[in-house]
C-alpha cells in the first residue's frame, strides 16, 4: 500500500510541475501581449 501512495505522490508532483510550467509560459505570453498593447496605445 505504501508503494501505491508513493507512486501517486510522484505522479502528482510531475503533473503539478508540468502544469506550473504551462502556467508560467501562458503568464509570460500575457505579459508580452500587455506590453505590446501599451506600446501600440
Amino acid at each position: 500500500m505504501e508503494d501505491y501512495d508513493t507512486s501517486v505522490c510522484q505522479g502528482m508532483s510531475v503533473f503539478v510541475d508540468d502544469y506550473f510550467e504551462i502556467f508560467l509560459r501562458v503568464n509570460a505570453r500575457i505579459l508580452e501581449c500587455e506590453t505590446t498593447m501599451e506600446l501600440l496605445c
